[in-house]
């Protein structure tokens, strides 16, 4: 989305390089501004085949984009549909994006950038806050080639997705499903509302023995995983379930939920966990017998207005272990009083 941002704003910036070139001329002007603007540190960006930079459809045959050792990713047969002048109004309305074929034969070299890494502390939910609002109607990417030191595996995929970000909230949908004649399915959506702070999450995973998500996790076997996440309520009243099956067995449920202040209130926010199944077939066979079938995780935890953060009623049980107790941290992650 960065580099879409990016792409259209360079649009927008630079018209009159559209109108001094022919539409076909791949290696004006705009073309090579655009490759200036989304390239960087060890990125490096080239575009074929641009035009229709002055119209509300524009194309391109292909963007690469190549690391020290090579071309990583490549985007083939884009097609945009969009509105100009929403950007200049501070909106990034894209209406279609259509893409024949997304190429990533491996991830990317990894560059040191000097930048240093957040701290781990703990924050309020909130949205990015950008420059632009999006809106994004339909893309479509109709095939996804992913090399096998992606995964572990090759695998080629289809996706259809929408998204909404702007000052009212976030509303986004993402659907994939695997065209290689192997079965696997993968949906998530998910809305924030920013006034009401309302929350919804919707996470539906289903893969056949051998898949993307066994792989990626390294369950043994690589079994069938069916995964369902389900959340909804304002941030002060939120409950997610979730619950995790393979082979066709049911492994983990449990439930999720958070309780605190109203929007726009200051006020402590307790987060309860409550988490059981047989994970025994989800972990290297060294450690079943530790686990044994039936594990139970049980936790109350309250971020506090004063930046502390308390862990109480803490309930863990397997078969060789059990443990229960509370703890408090302060307001710089330094523990301040710890009983279990």
């Amino acid at each position: 989305m960065r580099l879409l941002a990016a792409f259209l704003f360079v649009l927008v910036l630079f018209p009159q390089a559209g109108g001094a070139q022919d539409d076909g001329d791949d290696g004006g002007f705009l073309t090579r501004t655009i490759e200036g603007a989304l390239s960087g540190a060890g990125r490096e960006v080239k575009i074929t085949g641009f035009q229709g930079a002055l119209s509300s459809e524009a194309s391109f045959e292909r963007m690469t984009i190549a690391d020290d050792t090579g071309v990583w990713l490549s985007l083939e047969q884009v097609t945009l549909i969009w509105s100009r002048a929403a950007l200049l109004r501070g909106r990034l309305e894209v209406t279609q994006l259509i893409a024949e074929r997304l190429d990533v034969p491996r991830l990317p070299e990894v560059q040191d950038t000097g930048v240093d890494v957040p701290s781990a502390e703990a924050k309020p939910f909130a949205l990015p806050e950008l420059p632009v609002s999006i809106l994004l109607d339909a893309l479509e990417v109709r095939e996804i080639v992913l090399g096998e030191p992606v995964i572990g595996v090759p695998a080629v995929l289809s996706l259809t997705a929408s998204a909404r970000l702007d000052g009212d909230g976030l509303d986004a949908r993402f659907d994939a499903s695997r065209v290689d004649g192997r079965q696997g399915d993968f949906e998530i959506a998910a809305a924030f509302a920013r006034d009401t702070e309302a929350l919804s999450v919707n996470v539906v995973l289903d893969e056949e023995p051998g898949g993307l998500i066994a792989r990626i996790i390294n369950l043994p076997g690589q079994p069938s995983v069916a995964l369902s996440v389900d959340g909804e309520g304002p941030l002060s009243q939120f409950v997610a379930d979730i619950n995790l099956a393979t082979d066709g067995t049911e492994r983990v449920v449990g439930r999720i939920s958070s309780t605190g202040a109203a929007p726009g209130e200051e006020g402590d926010t307790v987060i309860v966990a409550d988490i059981s199944g047989d994970i025994a077939p989800l972990v290297a066979p060294e450690y079943t017998d530790f686990f044994g079938n039936e594990i139970g995780l049980r936790a109350d935890t309250t971020l506090r207005a004063d930046g502390q953060i308390s862990l109480d009623n803490l309930d863990i049980r397997a078969r060789v272990l059990e443990i229960s107790g509370s703890a408090l941290l302060d307001a710089d992650n330094w523990p301040v009083r710890i009983d279990l």
